[in-house]
């Protein structure tokens, strides 16, 4: 395989004898030049010569120039004001950007196309005429006009098409005049700059006396008329790339515009180096059903097709976005010896770094996350910018800062309290305007970039490399953003601000350094114009990602666009097309691998030219692979983890008194955990691997729980410390019923004490707002129920209780552990004592006794822990012990002196309809109520002892639970391979 920038190199070197003095070699990019310099210096050995000048056709056209190319954002902000001033609109800049952008597309595509702007945006009315009057149109361009006015009409009496119209007919009047705005500054867009060179009388190509053009395709008229001009002056020398199984084949698309090309423009190139593709090659086409498995398969490709040097092996990306994961991939070695070098020719996306990530937290938290009515930032907006570790490297406050509004769950912290140092002013302070605001931004990625440096001057990692030059290529956009503020280049709100920032900074991206002629190539198919390799992999090789899909939205519908000979769709996939059967021509191992899932972005198809190769009779020994993902079968063996001497140690120590004095109480929770899944207790107690509490603005259904519960206590007690006496009458309830505002203020206590975690003034967000209301009309249905059933005793509500329970362990060792918790309410009538638990969420379900210790049924935990809790009770009521002085079970001693007989468990569903009747939420087994959980006492201590010594039976495992349902929603799920 000879390259064809190697035929070329040897070619001009004989045609020039060396002597590149004068000679001006123009590629379509500046990558080729690199790779055409390397094969020239082979050719000339042991010569030394003058290098020629080495441009790309952009360069060229602006040397002749005396204009700039302006950016995009300047472009578009004096764009505006011309829409403005010529159709008397209000828009705002930030509402016509987009139009804007493909606008100013439309204008480039006109002038690259040396389109006649006038006659394209004349009058609807005139242009109708023109298509089938004026002698200036070809019959092809009044066919295509024809064919728009069979779609449309502007006399018929349509909104959109008297919108259309009334835009169409200022369009050449903004055309023109935004066109003279730019020339007063000398600034211009691209085609602009082009047909201003190609149409300038002066216009004299006089620096070099020979201009050599290579590897170019699809010329647009400018270009066209550039070529034909040196060529006729005889200045012009043309090295054509191309196969005849394409340019041979009128049907073939790759051809389109090679085959105009060379009917034009002579090929300086002859011979047999133009019959290519029909060489033996070997193609292979892999399926795969993720993106991942695509990476993970170029490590075997790689071990298989990497040739004697790297630099003839490329990896080509069709999907850029997979670039990360590819790097991820690649092995330490292939082919039996170390991948020495690697060349990325695509740039690492800015969007993929950390100063992104920051720089939209920052515009989230001054668009978004600023609440007017508090004067004060969202909690969410602060905690990402104060967790980013830009900010936390930074600035010293950011940590503490963060952990006290988390720790006390200030939902809105004030500019305030946030502007602690330099550095978190420039941040949570309120700018005055869109000036101050990006001033602020580009002065905190200075500060950043000065941090970074100094950090990474010992590390030398490839991705903080990177990371620092994306940290300055922000800084100089937000930089360029505010030097057309402060000259009033643009006007727009801040929303619009926020998003122009974003739209500028993402578009960027970060080359990587490294010598581009040597290594593993990795790079994007535009990048492998003019480039030949032996060993190919094309990635992610669907239909939408070869060709690419675009968007073609235009204000010139596409009969005009064809009629006035202007860029469309079908020359966006001929130029796809040619370049990957230009990637076949000199390859000799090519593999093309796609995304074969109709869940991914190319909808499981293969490529268009994939199946165009399959149908020819080209290659009749196309190999076709399947990647499936290695299934990882994870053990579904029930796993037991023995009960070593450390764990029953350690098991001791957190419940038994008789080894620690200060063990903790076993909960309901904690035995029902153990009844539930065996390997769920030991995860949590023994292993203490708990869930991270949340600290976010949602509430979770533990504190609303908690505030409830909170509520309906505080109202209560007051009621008692009120009247003086414990027992609740309907009238006594009648108050809180009417009177909202009373209610309102026990809540807003609640929530204080139980969720926001401060003394200061309450500011509620939107969701926590409901939340409130929702405790308040659950608290308004215990008051209708309780207003029913009263009078009744109100002994207490979030009581804590705790009793001694004695057994012997396996070994035969006396084990004394407590068994408590907080009972959420306790009352009396009718000299039954109810021990209620109040369910805020959940529904009722009926099951039998053996059920709440077995935990056949998912909500036997529920009645288990009341049945618990009122067992309980009676146990401490029926013991010796003097509760007078213990402040906890004071409550206890008054009880003894009632001789209460009758003990009813409640699990009292508040958001169930339940018209006022306790008795619907006495707890049942088998459809029976409980009237007295004295009559199952005697089986529910046995029942408890049995679980107490399974827990405490060293010869006993932890198991997992044999119910996979109760797995679903479990937190270890993972570590215990479910």
């Amino acid at each position: 395989m000879t390259p064809f920038l190697k035929s070329v190199a040897n070619d001009l070197f004989t045609r020039t004898n060396g002597n590149f003095e004068n000679v001006a070699i123009v590629f379509p990019n500046k990558r080729a030049s690199l790779f055409f310099n390397e094969y020239l210096l082979e050719t000339t050995s042991d010569k030394a010569i003058l290098c020629p000048a080495y441009l790309t056709i952009n360069e060229l056209f602006e040397q002749n120039s005396d204009s700039i190319t302006a950016d995009s954002v300047l472009l578009v902000s004096r764009l505006h004001k011309e829409y403005i001033k010529h159709t008397k609109s209000n828009e705002t800049l930030d509402t016509f950007y987009y139009c804007g952008e493909m606008l100013l597309k439309d204008f480039d595509d006109i002038d690259k196309n040396l389109a006649d702007a006038k006659q394209l945006f004349t009058n609807i009315k005139d242009l109708r005429k023109l298509g089938t009057a004026k002698d200036t149109l070809d019959e092809e361009q009044k066919k295509a006009i024809e064919q728009f006015f069979t779609n449309f009409n502007p006399e018929e009496d349509s909104e959109l098409k008297k919108r259309f119209k009334k835009t169409w007919e200022v369009l050449y009047p903004i055309y023109c005049s935004f066109r003279e705005n730019l020339r007063k500054d000398s600034l211009a867009y691209e085609g602009m700059l082009y047909r201003d060179v190609v149409e300038s009388e002066k216009w004299i190509l006089s620096t070099y006396e020979k201009y050599v053009f290579i590897g170019f395709n699809a010329l647009n008229k400018v270009e066209t008329k550039l070529f034909e001009k040196l060529e006729k002056e005889k200045k012009a020398l043309f090295y054509w790339d191309y196969d005849e199984f394409y340019t041979q084949n009128n049907l073939n698309e790759a051809g389109h515009f090679m085959r105009e090309n060379l009917k034009k423009f002579k090929n300086a190139l002859e011979g047999d180096c133009f019959k290519n593709i029909e060489s033996e090659k070997k193609i292979t086409f892999v399926s795969a059903n993720t993106d991942n498995i695509q990476t993970r398969y170029i490590s075997k490709w790689l071990q298989e097709n990497i040739g004697e040097k790297e630099i003839e092996t490329a990896i080509i990306l069709c999907d850029e976005t997979m670039l990360e994961s590819t790097l991820h991939s690649l092995p330490n070695e292939a082919g039996g010896k170390k991948l020495e070098h690697l060349n990325v020719t695509m740039g690492f996306p800015i969007s993929h770094t950390p100063i992104y990530t920051l720089i939209k937290h920052l515009v989230d938290l001054q668009v978004r996350g600023y609440n007017e009515r508090q004067k004060a930032f969202t909690q969410a907006s602060v905690e990402c910018i104060l967790k980013h570790p830009y900010i936390i490297q930074s600035s010293s406050n950011a940590p503490e800062i963060l952990n006290n509004i988390l720790k006390n769950r200030i939902f809105f912290p004030s500019s305030e309290e946030l502007c602690t140092d330099d550095i978190l002013s420039l941040i949570f302070k309120r700018p005055a305007d869109n000036a101050e605001w990006i001033k602020n931004i580009a002065t905190l990625i200075y500060a950043i970039a000065n941090n970074r440096a100094q950090a990474s001057e010992i590390t030398g990692d490839l991705y903080e490399e990177l990371f620092c030059e994306a940290l300055l290529k922000a800084h100089n956009q937000t930089q360029r953003l505010l030097d057309l503020l402060e000259k009033e280049e643009i006007e727009m709100e801040q929303p619009a601000m926020g998003s122009l920032l974003l739209r500028m900074i993402s578009g960027l991206s970060m080359p990587f350094h490294g010598e581009p002629v040597v290594g593993l190539q990795i790079m994007g198919l535009l990048e492998t114009r003019n480039l030949d390799f032996k060993n190919i992999i094309l990635l992610s090789a669907g239909e939408g990602n070869l060709p690419k899909s675009s968007n073609d939205n235009s204000f010139i519908p596409y009969n005009l666009r064809r009629a006035f000979g202007l860029t469309m769709s079908e020359h966006r996939d001929s130029i796809y097309a040619y370049y990957f059967y230009r990637l076949l021509q000199r390859a000799e191992s090519v593999t093309v691998v796609y995304n074969a899932s109709p869940d991914s972005k190319t909808k499981g198809e293969c490529s268009r030219y994939m199946l165009q190769l399959l149908g020819s009779n080209v290659y009749k020994n196309i190999e076709r692979i399947k990647l499936v993902a290695g299934q990882n079968d994870k053990n579904t063996e029930l796993k037991h983890v023995e009960k070593s001497d450390e764990i029953m140690e350690k098991l001791h120590k957190l419940f038994n008194q008789n080894k620690n004095i200060n063990a903790m109480t076993m909960s309901p929770s904690g035995i029902n955990r153990f009844m539930a899944c065996e390997l769920k207790f030991f995860y949590y107690y023994i292993l203490n691997l708990k869930e991270c509490d949340k600290n976010d603005t949602e509430m979770q259904p533990k504190d609303f729980g908690n505030i409830f519960h909170e509520t309906a206590d505080a109202m209560y007690k007051r009621i008692v410390e009120e009247k003086g006496n414990d027992t609740i009458e309907a009238q006594d309830l009648e108050k809180y019923k009417n009177n909202r505002k009373l209610l309102y203020e026990i809540i807003d206590s609640a929530f204080v004490e139980k969720f926001f975690r401060q003394n200061n003034k309450i500011i509620y967000n939107g969701e926590q707002l409901i939340n409130r209301d929702v405790i308040s009309f659950f608290i308004l249905r215990l008051i209708r129920m309780d207003k029913e059933y009263a009078p009744f005793k109100y002994i207490g509500g979030e009581k804590k209780i705790r009793f001694p329970y004695v057994f012997k362990d396996s070994d035969g060792n006396d084990v004394k552990i407590n068994i408590g918790g907080i009972i959420d309410r306790i009352d009396i009538k009718d000299n039954t004592l109810n021990v209620i638990d109040y369910k805020t969420g959940g529904k009722s379900k009926g099951i039998s006794f053996e059920e709440i210790f077995t935990h056949e049924n998912n909500h036997a935990g529920y009645s288990f822990q009341a049945c618990l809790y009122t067992v309980a009770i009676m146990e401490l009521l029926g013991s010796d012990t003097d509760f007078s002085n213990d402040k906890e079970h004071a409550w206890v001693e008054k009880l003894k002196k009632l001789n209460l007989k009758q003990f009813v468990p409640y699990l009292m569903y508040i958001h169930k309809k339940a018209e006022g009747k306790r008795e619907d939420f006495k707890i049942t087994f088998d459809k029976k109520a409980i009237d007295n959980i004295a009559d199952f006492k005697k089986m529910f201590l046995e029942q408890l002892h049995n679980t107490l010594e399974k827990i405490f039976d060293v010869n006993r495992p932890f198991s997992p639970t044999d119910d996979y349902d109760r797995c679903a929603n479990c937190e270890y799920r993972e570590l215990c391979g479910r």
